[in-house]
């Protein structure tokens, strides 16, 4: 792709959040451990400094005054950054309390956004808000076993898959349709 500094980290892949057909939100982690932001293409930005980031982040964007960034903290505790027309706190996302690699985030409706990641006992972990990145509900998927961090993606009205690699090396694709049980 291209090599910028800041932040000029290559250690994990850059998520990508997009609320409109004209504007892309890139984040990554920095070598100082932080938060960096770039918006279609321009400078790279800390959006709150101080952040402590072991991973690369997640993110999912809700529409222009909603993007929500999510990381694994340097507690190991899944962390969330959150934009609702300015920059908020970082604050600890309960139920994401160990996590073995970076989070994946994807959204879908106006208001619902579902975070993936790989738990310290290789468990896929599945967490999500209905309002908007506030509330949030966890579980575990039944029957997974991880080697990787999860990839997500939403699409349609409900439709959420996730991809990871098991703990046979093989690839695993779980989905969960019209917002039923895994």
């Amino acid at each position: 792709m291209w090599q910028d500094n800041p932040p000029n980290h290559a250690d994990f892949g850059p998520p990508i959040a997009s609320w409109s057909s004209s504007t892309v939100n890139e984040f990554v982690r920095g070598k100082n451990d932080d938060l960096y932001q770039r918006v279609n293409g321009g400078g790279w930005t800390r959006p709150r400094p101080g952040g402590c980031l072991r991973s690369g982040p997640g993110a999912a964007a809700l529409n222009s005054t909603n993007i929500n960034v999510f990381v694994r903290w340097c507690s190991d505790q899944l962390y969330q950054l959150r934009f609702t027309g300015s920059w908020g706190n970082w604050a600890a996302v309960p139920g994401g309390t160990c996590l073995r690699g970076a989070p994946a985030a994807t959204s879908w409706g106006s208001n619902r956004v579902d975070v993936f990641y790989r738990g310290c006992n290789d468990v896929l972990y599945h967490t999500w808000s209905a309002n908007g990145g506030g509330n949030w509900t966890a579980e575990g998927v039944p029957g997974t076993c991880l080697r990787s961090p999860p990839s997500a993606v939403s699409w349609g009205a409900s439709r959420l898959d996730v991809v990871y690699r098991g703990c046979d090396n093989a690839i695993w694709h779980n989905w969960q349709p019209g917002g039923s049980a895994w």
